[in-house]
């Protein structure tokens, strides 16, 4: 059905634009624990901060596409299965929840390195504690969103692979990068660091996904009102 290919080209393009604003909100965010531990850290923060609120917009925007693709999925997936389209956005609305909540430490960190220019110099050790925590505050929230955020794809991807409306073998592939990037995430949380590999592996499949819908959209062979529940 035409219906079909025009709703998977439309959250391909939204898929899209999410890599091109998500991508770049995190290479060019400037945050790092190492960083952080700096003497000029809190300098760098004020000599990158038109950056820094430019990654920030790029980081709103992204949840922003976010809202709309998953307004567009929730009704799919209830018609699928009631509970999972709920866990689906119970998993979604508390990601972007703590999304909010990172890129508003991120804010208030340049708030503070604004104000550590005008202290003395017997506060800029306090100013630079604050700051650290303020780095934590972004970098474990960022964790917490990607086992959010892999929870709740994962279940998109099984409602894909359950009604065929993309290749299995792109949902089959998207599921088991959504169990990487889980497990890697909750590594870092143990501070068993595992580097950007297991990250890397989402992004291909991100992008080869994403150009498949813009190309093939659903399958027009499939009927996205009459899906029977697994």
């Amino acid at each position: 059905m035409k219906s079909n290919k025009n709703l998977g080209r439309i959250i391909g393009l939204l898929f899209l634009i999410i890599i091109a604003t998500g991508v770049p909100s995190n290479m060019f965010r400037g945050l790092s624990s190492s960083m952080a531990r700096t003497p000029e850290f809190l300098q760098t923060i004020n000599i990158q901060a038109v950056q820094m609120r430019f990654v920030i917009l790029l980081s709103f925007i992204t949840n922003l596409m976010w809202v709309v693709v998953v307004g567009i999925l929730y009704p799919l997936l209830k018609k699928f299965n009631p509970r999972l389209a709920l866990a689906f956005l119970v998993f979604w609305t508390t990601s972007f929840a703590v999304a909010l909540f990172g890129d508003l430490s991120h804010l208030s960190l340049l708030s503070l390195a604004q104000e550590a220019l005008n202290s003395s110099t017997h506060d800029i050790e306090q100013f630079q504690l604050l700051g650290l925590a303020k780095v934590k505050d972004h970098l474990w929230s960022h964790f917490m969103v990607l086992i959010l955020y892999s929870s709740s794809t994962l279940l998109f991807f099984y409602y894909l692979f359950k009604t065929k409306l993309v290749p299995r073998i792109l949902s089959a592939w998207g599921m088991v990068a959504m169990i990487i990037v889980f497990t890697a995430s909750w590594l870092n949380i143990f501070d068993l660091y595992v580097g950007m590999y297991p990250f890397f592996h989402n992004g291909l499949h991100m992008i080869v996904f994403t150009f498949w819908l813009l190309i093939k959209g659903f399958s027009p062979n499939k009927q996205l009102n009459n899906i029977p529940q697994p």
